[in-house]
């Protein structure tokens, strides 16, 4: 699990939603995500986990600046995500 724990390099859920607030982003870039899509979190990735993720689908968002992933559980530690799981399982 070290290797993908290893792809999820920080949490930067106040600097994403504030990039929304002010409009540096736009919603409407988000892979992977509808209106019924709850976001608790994002946090920054590599390019590698962020195609993974957005294979898995995954609401991942990417641009020239980095890529997030918005992720959509809470309570759970990154070493207990299903996802996160399943993407080392491949490794």
């Amino acid at each position: 699990m070290e290797k993908v724990l290893n792809e999820v390099w920080a949490n930067q859920t106040s600097l994403i939603e504030e990039c929304f607030e002010y409009g540096v982003f736009d919603y409407d870039e988000v892979q992977n995500v509808n209106e019924e899509t709850e976001i608790f979190s994002w946090f920054l990735v590599s390019d590698f986990l962020a195609n993974e993720l957005i294979e898995l689908g995954e609401p991942v968002l990417s641009n020239e600046l980095g890529n997030w992933w918005g992720r959509t559980r809470y309570g759970i530690p990154l070493e207990n995500d299903p996802v996160l799981k399943k993407i080392n399982a491949k490794l």
